[in-house]
């Protein structure tokens, strides 16, 4: 009977302590942010975010970009979804990404779908938010209007 408890009592531990890790290591995959920034042609943006990171390298995630036209004359709004994959370098709390992705751009006289290509690297601020610094190069594809767009924002992690 004392083998038998001890056992139980042994397996138990190891249960809980396997199920005590587990939670430990799970990992926030849904992301929410804002970001701020400046296009090199249009102007100053404002622009969100939100994803679902699928592994330690994939995430996918759809974007809203507002520009604000810095002549006045008409702002523009720009839709994308991406695909990025990025790698945490080891021991730091930084991981640089590349994306690609495409989406719709709406603005008064050129209504049109993009292309869009990038990279950026997040910086964990805590392990439920993230700093993200990132460039993407911005390509219609009716009148072949490119955009470089350079944004800083914060993504919150649940």
């Amino acid at each position: 009977m004392k083998k038998f408890v001890l056992i139980a009592a042994t397996a138990a531990t190891v249960i809980m302590s396997g199920h005590a890790y587990a939670q430990d290591q799970k990992e926030n995959k849904w992301f929410a942010g804002a970001t701020v920034g400046s296009t090199w042609t249009q102007g100053s943006n404002l622009g969100f975010n939100g994803g679902y990171q699928i592994n330690q390298y994939f995430a996918v995630e759809a974007n809203y970009d507002h520009v604000f036209n810095q002549w006045g004359n008409s702002s523009i709004d720009l839709g994308t979804a991406n695909v990025t994959l990025g790698y945490r370098i080891p021991r730091t709390k930084l991981t640089p990404y590349v994306l690609a992705g495409g989406g719709y751009q709406f603005q008064w006289n050129a209504n049109q779908g993009v292309w869009n290509v990038g990279a950026g690297t997040k910086i964990e601020l805590s392990k439920d938010t993230d700093m993200n610094v990132r460039y993407r190069y911005v390509q219609g594809m009716l009148n072949q209007q490119n955009e470089n767009v350079v944004t800083v924002g914060v993504a919150f992690k649940f």
